[in-house]
């Protein structure tokens, strides 16, 4: 869908947005991303999201262009896009992108934006599209996800690269065997995240955020810890193994865009509640801000 995207300082049609073939984003798929829900043009947990961006453009040798997004300066351009873009509706995806521009070295070269602006350097994109969130059957039946064959430990998990080819293919293999969703299990044994989305496991009267040292950092996972410690639950971070999730009373897929959705079956294994009630209540809790 046509529309007015943010492009490295304007305003401007999509269709006249021009990537070098020489941005190491394209060659290299050397650059960062988020995924923001915006909830009638509100941008939900944007400093989380932020906060994520600028951890990861630090460790991939990009600190200084993580002070161009500044919280205010960040909500005035996604104002500015959701007033350009009347089209997208009461939730809208809202993605913003970063690569390293046409530097031409090899490795990881220290990048800067010239005199606070955006004329050499870096390549910054701010796009938002409708979404159509699942419907509430889904929701409250729950989704199936499959466990990947074989183990995997994407180097770079840890953060949201556009280095994400790895997640789409699982995405593939799950939809492929009749499932939504992929579960991936780290080179150690322990269940990471799914292909679009984090974990949560319900054990033994504790929910358990899975640990893995090749994960995502969810956003929404942190906003969940702190919506179930301020209702009395008891939580943790541990690793998971495949044995305990197959024997998990729930478990939940969480991410910025759908929230919680519960999963009702892993492989061919049914599981035995999916809490949607809950789960229903906390999703409201997310999308309020």
């Amino acid at each position: 869908m046509a529309g007015i995207v943010w492009w490295n300082g304007t305003f401007c049609p999509i269709e006249s947005v021009r990537i070098s073939p020489f941005d190491r984003g394209f060659l290299y798929g050397d650059g960062l991303f988020e995924t923001i829900r915006l909830q009638k043009g509100k941008p939900l947990w944007l400093e989380e999201h932020l906060d994520r961006l600028k951890r990861s453009l630090s460790f991939f040798n990009m600190e200084d262009v993580g002070e161009f997004f500044d919280r205010i300066k960040v909500g005035e351009i996604i104002d500015g896009l959701y007033r350009k873009n009347p089209h997208l509706g009461d939730v809208a995806r809202l993605k913003i992108i970063v690569t390293r521009g046409t530097e031409p070295s090899l490795g990881l070269p220290e990048l800067k934006y010239v005199d606070k602006t955006l004329r050499h350097g870096p390549t910054i994109i701010f796009m938002a599209t409708p979404y159509t969130p699942p419907s509430e059957e889904d929701y409250n039946h729950g989704w199936t996800a499959k466990i990947l064959d074989g183990r995997y430990s994407p180097p770079l998990g840890a953060h949201k690269s556009l280095n994400y080819l790895f997640f789409l293919w699982a995405k593939e293999q799950a939809k492929q065997g009749g499932f939504h969703e992929a579960i991936i299990e780290d080179l150690n044994g322990y269940i990471a995240e799914a292909s679009t989305a984090s974990l949560l496991v319900f054990i033994n009267g504790f929910w358990v955020f899975p640990q893995s040292q090749w994960k995502l950092s969810g956003v929404t996972e942190g906003i969940i810890a702190r919506f179930l410690e301020n209702d009395g639950k008891k939580t943790e971070i541990r690793p998971v193994y495949r044995w305990e999730l197959l024997q998990a009373d729930v478990v939940w897929l969480l991410n910025s865009m759908m929230g919680v959705m519960p999963i009702c079956r892993i492989n061919n294994h049914v599981m035995p509640d999916r809490m949607s009630k809950y789960a229903s209540e906390l999703r409201q809790k997310l999308f309020s801000g």
